[in-house]
């Protein structure tokens, strides 16, 4: 069993992830959304990051450095690659569980699944189906797939649900008509029913049951993903920032496949009501993260738990011209919120100096429950960022688009293959470089004086950033090298059926 840490046994660790979620949204960030009052608490108790990046803009490549502790190109983890995290790294779960831990994903993105290796080292998991972002169920603790837990919820099944699949990326030119089904249809099977439009609304019941399972002298890792940030946004009209007509609502388009493709470019007037309804979903998710801490309060772990709260990647709402996230690395698709809790107060309320990543959350954590940590060759404890800056550059990725194959048969290469280029970026001080990969060309941006990165510095670039642009280069030579592993079938149809391909 673990060491004991003085509070009577090894910390109980709780990560939470609002997938999609902006760092400008949140407490502490430039442009925090009212009322989120749990939030703003749990903000004031932890340990923040202002200069927090994700490793990657899109959900797998990120969640697989936050559970590894290194970058995309470090794992392999990412489209010029492969999409499956290889069994042999060790993994945060896994290493606690040598520690004695007992551990839990709950994750409403059912890419946290074993079929991307991203369940690797949990002893059990659970996770969504596409379905959930369309067709709103009541809410319950059996999750659509899991193992080590049960029971499931009886899945609709059979052809006629089935070819539903294949449309699932087109419902998202007029997603939130899919509310007015789904409250009659909820209404019809389970009237009296109080409604929800969030997705994966078995997640705190989950955690509940498997906490309820776990002996109390047992120290307990849980994972939990939180999918109401990513597009599609559905939500009551009623909660949308300044009253929004339903109507105005129902004709906001979410199609990235054809803004990728050309075909369609939204007006200013419609980045800014996606922006307003992206902000309505992210409010309706304070609820949801005070059922989820009160569940380890009822289970009396609470005055023991580390809470680490962040994002895999942020969304972009017509900054840079640019729609929802993946494929580039602008500022609000890869900066994100991180925050963390220490049940013994520690650091309350103060933010971190040195620029920080995902891939810093494993040894934190690892460090607190007195695990060695494994070969790591660039993340840092968190710890370590808060009064100093990081001794090397924080860094993330893009490594293309999971929608080539099918951009290609809309459109020709000169449209499709810039948004499969590879970029590599670096923070350093107040500054940030992005490196095309395949063109060689570094773009620099002075964030301090310049946050909308409009001024392009990197025509002329000064020699003291020539070892940061050096960095850039060799680490995008790794991103490239070896073989591509093509996803499978299985693989191609999940990601199209959750929009990506």
């Amino acid at each position: 069993m673990p060491e004991d840490t003085g509070l009577g046994r090894c910390p109980d660790i709780l990560v939470i992830i609002l997938d999609g979620g902006r760092a400008d949204d949140l407490p502490g960030g430039a442009d925090p959304i009212p009322g989120m009052p749990f939030a703003q608490r749990l903000f004031r108790e932890s340990l923040s990051f202002p200069r927090a990046v994700a490793p990657a803009p899109w959900t797998v490549p990120s969640h697989a450095s936050l559970f590894t502790g290194l970058y995309p190109w470090e794992s392999g983890v990412h489209l010029k690659r492969s999409l499956r995290l290889d069994p042999s790294i060790p993994t945060l779960a896994g290493l606690l569980h040598g520690k004695g831990y007992a551990s839990f994903s709950a994750s409403a993105n059912g890419y946290v699944s074993p079929d991307f290796g991203l369940t690797n080292g949990f002893d059990a998991a659970a996770w969504g189906a596409w379905w959930e972002r369309f067709i709103h169920l009541p809410a319950d603790d059996r999750p659509p797939a899991s193992y080590n837990y049960g029971p499931t919820r009886r899945s609709p099944k059979g052809a006629g649900f089935q070819l539903l699949e294949w449309p699932a990326k087109w419902t998202n030119r007029r997603p939130i008509l899919l509310d007015a089904l789904n409250r009659f249809t909820a209404h019809l099977l389970t009237p009296g029913e109080p409604y929800s439009p969030h997705v994966g609304p078995w997640v705190e019941g989950a955690v509940a049951r498997w906490l309820q399972g776990q002996p109390a002298e047992r120290p307990v890792f849980c994972f939990v993903n939180y999918f109401e940030a990513h597009e599609p946004f559905i939500i009551d009209p009623a909660r949308v920032e300044g009253g929004m007509p339903y109507r105005r609502l129902a004709q906001l388009r979410m199609d990235k496949t054809n803004f990728l493709a050309g075909r369609w470019r939204p007006t200013p007037e419609e980045f800014r009501d996606l922006r307003k309804l992206n902000r309505a979903v992210v409010q309706s998710l304070d609820d949801r993260l005070r059922r989820l801490c009160d569940v380890f309060k009822r289970a009396d772990r609470w005055q023991n738990t580390i809470v680490v709260l962040a994002a895999d990647h942020g969304q972009a709402f017509g900054e840079r011209g640019y729609l929802f996230h993946g494929v580039r690395l602008w500022e609000p698709v890869v900066r994100i919120p991180l925050w963390v809790r220490w049940p013994d107060g520690r650091h309350r309320g103060r933010q971190g100096v040195g620029w920080a990543s995902l891939i810093d959350v494993l040894p934190t954590l690892l460090d607190e429950a007195g695990v060695p940590r494994p070969p790591l060759p660039s993340a840092s404890s968190l710890l370590e960022l808060v009064d100093q800056p990081r001794l090397g550059p924080a860094m993330a990725m893009s490594d293309g688009t999971p929608a080539r194959k099918t951009l290609a048969r809309m459109v020709p290469p000169s449209v499709w293959e810039p948004w499969d280029e590879a970029h590599i970026a670096g923070y350093s001080q107040g500054q940030k470089m992005i490196l095309n990969v395949a063109t060689d060309r570094i773009q620099l941006y002075d964030l301090a004086q310049d946050p909308l990165e409009r001024n392009d510095l990197g025509a002329k670039l000064p020699p003291s950033f020539l070892p940061l642009a050096q960095v850039l280069r060799e680490n995008g030579r790794m991103l490239m090298h070896g073989k591509t592993e093509p996803p499978t079938q299985e693989l191609e149809q999940r990601l199209r059926s959750w929009g990506y391909a």
